[in-house]
């Protein structure tokens, strides 16, 4: 696999948009129930975590081949 195929494969991981996906759900279903306030909250975090598992993901995968 070269660096840009890992890139790639980066952005197309199906976990970090897993967790983007459930986290604009609960801000919808938050939303719909008048907690804005919460909504706003939950919604930030789970981006938060989608951004961090995807850098993680590519801190372990494609920063490797950088070293090769």
């Amino acid at each position: 696999m070269t660096y840009e195929q890992c890139v790639r494969a980066t952005f197309l991981d199906w976990e970090s948009w897993l967790i983007a996906l459930i986290a604009l759900a609960m801000f919808l279903i938050l939303r719909h129930f008048k907690r804005t306030v919460l909504a706003i909250g939950s919604g930030v975090v789970g981006v938060c975590l989608a951004l961090s598992w995807a850098y993680l993901f590519y801190e372990l995968n494609c920063v490797e081949l950088i070293g090769l």
